[in-house]
Order: C-alpha cells, then sequence, then structure tokens
C-alpha cells in the first residue's frame, strides 16, 4: 500500500487504488484508509472488509446494517429530502406511532381517516306524520374544504301504528338544514295490528366544503296520521352515527 503524500500547496492524498488493487491488500491495518479511484469514493477497513465512507460528490455511502441505537437525535428536513432512494437500503428499526409527531391533515395520502366522531341515542321518541328530530346526532369539524364526510347510520327500534298494506316510514339524514338522503322504509306485520322493522341504515359520502363545523342529524315521519317510532323500547338497542373525515 502507497503511502500518504503531504503537499503545503494541495493538502494531503491518501493511497490511489483501484477496487481490484484495494482487494489485494494482504493483512491491511484496521482503519486504514484509501481513495478507490474505481468508484470514486473514501474506503476504510474495519477489521474485516472494506466499507465505503464519502464519494467525490460530497454525499455519504449507503445506510445498511446501523443498529438502532444509533439512529437518534434530529436530522434537518433539507439534508432527508437530498437522499436518493439509492442511499436508503437495508431495514429500519421499528418505529413507535407515539414518535410520528407533527404530521398534518393535509400530508395524509387521499382517502386517509383524519377523525372520527361518534353520536347515539336510546331515548324513545315517537310522531305521527309530521318530521320529527330522532335524538341522533353528531358534529364534525372538517380540517379542509376539499375533504369528504362519511356518515354511517344505524336507527333502531323502528315501529308504525296500524296495519295499513301500504304502511311506510321515513328516515332522513341533514347536514344542518340541508336534506342530504331520504329513505322510506317498508314495514311488515308485528303484533296487535301494529307494524315493525327492527333496523335502518344509510350510509353517506358527503362533500360539505367547508372548515367550519357541520351537524348532522336525522329525523323520522310517517305517511299517515298514525304514530310512527324509533328507539321504541330497551329490545330495541341504540341508535348510532359515525361520521369520518376522509382526506380528498
Amino acid at each position: 500500500m502507497s503511502t500518504v503524500k503531504l503537499d503545503p500547496a494541495k493538502g494531503v492524498q491518501i493511497p490511489n487504488m483501484t477496487t481490484t488493487e484495494r482487494d489485494a491488500v494482504s493483512s491491511p491495518e484496521t482503519g486504514a484508509i484509501i481513495w478507490n479511484t474505481t468508484t470514486s469514493a473514501v474506503n476504510q477497513y474495519n477489521g474485516s472488509a472494506w466499507k465505503e465512507m464519502l464519494r467525490s460528490d460530497g454525499s455519504a455511502a449507503s445506510l445498511t446494517a446501523i443498529p438502532a441505537g444509533n439512529l437518534t437525535g434530529t436530522v434537518a428536513d433539507a439534508r432527508i429530502s437530498a437522499l436518493t432512494a439509492s442511499k436508503l437500503t437495508g431495514a429500519l428499526p421499528a418505529i413507535s406511532g407515539a414518535s410520528l409527531t407533527g404530521l398534518t391533515s393535509s400530508q395524509m395520502p387521499t382517502g386517509s381517516v383524519l377523525q372520527v366522531v361518534t353520536g347515539a341515542t336510546s331515548s324513545q321518541v315517537t310522531t305521527t306524520g309530521a318530521e320529527t328530530d330522532t335524538g341522533l346526532t353528531a358534529t364534525i369539524t372538517p380540517s379542509s374544504t376539499s375533504n369528504k364526510i362519511l356518515v354511517m347510520v344505524a336507527q333502531m327500534g323502528l315501529m308504525k301504528e296500524g296495519s295499513s298494506s301500504n304502511a311506510r316510514m321515513k328516515i332522513n339524514l341533514y347536514r344542518g338544514a340541508t336534506n342530504i338522503n331520504s329513505s322510506d322504509g317498508n314495514m311488515w306485520p308485528f303484533v296487535n295490528t301494529n307494524l315493525r322493522h327492527g333496523g335502518f341504515s344509510i350510509q353517506n359520502l358527503d362533500s360539505p366544503s367547508t372548515t367550519s363545523a357541520v351537524t348532522y342529524k336525522t329525523t323520522l315521519s310517517g305517511n299517515d296520521a298514525t304514530n310512527v317510532y324509533v328507539q321504541k323500547d330497551s329490545n330495541s338497542g341504540t341508535s348510532s352515527i359515525v361520521l369520518m373525515e376522509i382526506a380528498g
């Protein structure tokens, strides 16, 4: 192996070798450094193998097999963005979700669930033909006007008095004062001429186009003057509404 050259006008020159010449060195000293003219990079012998340290363009060598304990501290955004895929090889240690902080909703990919809000009620509500709030409601504040709200409703304990062959009741879904989904529920005979429908569901992907708080609710009404119910009794189960903000 050639010696180090010191030129006051040009600086220090470490031994220059091709990869073939480097590998032909017999029993190199641990810590030995050479300039690899084949790869244009600084190489160092670690006691068992030659490892690339620095390239001629100033970039670091590929990051492979780095112990998790060595990955500490912070790295400037500019340095991270300058890395290319070829320099990031090997397996990284597991990252705890608690460490992923500072990520904003605008950085999430389209289709990501950004937040979830729920509401529920088991209180009985009844009306005749007039439209009436069911008591099922939830409010969400979107983080972007381009995001959507997935609304999922399970309205339980539907019942209508009477035995009309065309007995119907309607469940409506509102965003504020705007009706965004309406559906009639056919009823079937239950007992004592009453008609019953165990439950009713609505799924609606809404585009509120706002970053202000938005309230969703359901209402019910019948097609005649007989009573209609939701959450009819303790055996009906709890009605629920789930709001999911979806990145648009």
